[in-house]
């Protein structure tokens, strides 16, 4: 049975909002859902920029709640009293979610391993779905924001630096240090990261990021502004939908994300990494991101063992889908890409082509870009040699979670499924590994591999999820660039406009 958080008045930490207190868990001290702005109301204010945090004169207990709030973030430190001049690493952690799901106090996030390793971590809400994502044109923007320096606005990305900058006014109060704080983000929460550091105003929030199977939209949001409209039942402006109920924009969102199964509905578009910070950065993808999709799994096993009509059924769908996601389907390509999809047993290109297109090849375009500026150390998760799917070891999207933040004993049925059987036994000893990577990082201690760079051979540390291996290899996503970045566009391109 799970006991209750208790308030501690022990740890009453004074924030300049007001004092906040904490509870105390079995190895750490929490402080749960603390607001780092105004929780919107009316659907004009989830439409609108974030408002500062309202004073508050009693105490405010920061205990679990609720899983409904956006504009709140949790801190969690090291156990005991807290020193007046203690100055510990922050990582600030974003949640991932297709931009449209998620919380930061999620049971994978818990930031109890980081704490034992002398961090303090922060995981941040914020707003998804047509909250934090509908491009409106006429909506209020901050004083702040320059169109001309900026990348296109989103009210989620106000949140992320409302956060960071309530992190700088208070962290120290924690025993944590504002001019050391890392942000790591997974899949949607990557991106949010990698876009933020493309912001002026990001300057001196952010010094250094963790970037984990970063994810975005394939496709711009001009493409689908038609059938929003249609679904809001009018114009995309900010005067029609502030006067929409909560309930007409939340069905619209609904029906909206129906018509995108196969990418995200909303997101972040574009993706310019060509613009972010000159920060150093740890980045990461797993190799079987999206294999065990659903549709992609049950055309990928028809493809495999299908009988006569199926296997026709399936080669004849997968160049069809696979194009659709950007992979190479002229003549002179057809048969590298073959190769390469047959290469890790057993042979899935339809999922290989979903994860490549929706997840790899983000990421690895962020690391060819910032690598030419900043520090940059690239990693790169795997299910090992021999039948990957049948020992249950592919290297899966969010398997990377339970192992950063040594969560291996919790939610097992989830972890099982992300990351095969026996996984607290199997993956402790990578667990230890890549969190203690990330922690020292967080400290300021560079990884213990070389630095990815295109003129040393692009090289990657390879974690082996089979047997919690490693070794650093040379340019293990040499098939995402050549088939998904041959002639990067945003190579060619400048600074996008404000509104894509």
């Amino acid at each position: 049975m799970r006991v209750k958080p208790q308030a501690n008045p022990a740890l009453d930490v004074r924030t300049a909002e007001g004092t906040v207190r904490g509870w105390s868990g079995p190895v750490a001290s929490h402080w749960t859902q603390i607001p780092f702005a105004r929780e919107p109301r009316t659907v004009a204010e989830r439409f609108a920029p974030p408002r500062p945090p309202e004073d508050f004169a009693d105490t405010l207990e920061a205990l679990p709640r609720r899983m409904g709030t956006r504009h709140t973030l949790s801190v969690t430190r090291p156990a005991g009293p807290i020193p007046a001049d203690e100055q510990l690493p922050v990582i600030v952690f974003v949640h991932g979610g297709r931009f449209q799901e998620g919380h930061g106090d999620g049971p994978w996030y818990r930031g109890d391993a980081f704490a034992e390793s002398g961090c303090i971590v922060v995981s941040v809400n914020y707003r998804f779905r047509f909250d934090g994502f509908l491009p409106l044109e006429g909506e209020p923007l901050p004083d702040d924001f320059d169109a001309t320096s900026e990348p296109p606005y989103f009210r989620a990305i106000e949140d992320l630096l409302m956060a960071l900058r309530w992190i700088q006014r208070n962290i120290h109060a924690f025993g944590g240090d504002p001019n050391n704080v890392t942000a790591m983000g997974q899949s949607a929460g990557g991106t949010m990261i990698t876009y933020t550091l493309g912001s002026p105003r990001a300057q001196g929030l952010i010094h250094r990021a963790v970037i984990l199977s970063q994810g975005a939209p394939r496709v711009p949001w001009w493409k689908r502004a038609r059938v929003a409209k249609a679904l809001l039942r009018g114009p995309m402006t900010y005067e029609h939908v502030s006067t929409l109920s909560h309930e007409r924009v939340n069905k619209a969102f609904k029906a909206f994300a129906r018509r995108y199964p196969t990418d995200c509905a909303v997101g972040l578009f574009p993706h310019t990494p060509s613009n972010m910070a000159e920060v150093p950065l740890l980045i990461g993808t797993l190799r079987d991101e999206f294999v065990r999709m659903g549709p992609a799994e049950r055309i990928d096993t028809a493809y495999r063992n299908g009988g006569f009509l199926r296997r026709a059924v399936a080669k004849a769908l997968i160049p069809h889908f696979s194009a659709h996601l950007g992979a190479p389907m002229v003549a002179s390509e057809k048969e590298r890409w073959a190769q390469y999809c047959e290469e890790v047993e057993p042979p899935r290109p339809m999922g290989r082509a979903i994860g490549d297109a929706q997840i790899r090849r983000f990421g690895l375009e962020t690391a060819e870009v910032h690598a030419d500026k900043a520090p940059t150390w690239m990693y790169e998760f795997h299910g090992g040699p021999g039948d990957v799917r049948e020992r249950g070891t592919d290297a899966q999207h969010c398997a990377d979670l339970p192992l950063v933040f040594k969560t291996l004993d919790v939610a097992p049925v989830s972890v099982g499924r992300f990351c095969g059987p026996d996984a607290p036994r199997r993956l402790g000893p990578l667990a230890d590994r890549f969190h203690g990577i990330v922690a020292n990082f967080a400290k300021g201690v560079d990884p213990d591999w070389p630095q990815y760079s295109a003129g040393t051979g692009r090289q990657t540390l390879s974690f082996d999820m089979s047997d919690a291996s490693e070794q650093v290899v040379s340019d293990p996503l040499e098939p995402v660039r050549r088939f998904y970045l041959p002639r990067p566009q945003w190579e060619k391109q400048g600074r996008p406009s404000s509104r894509a």
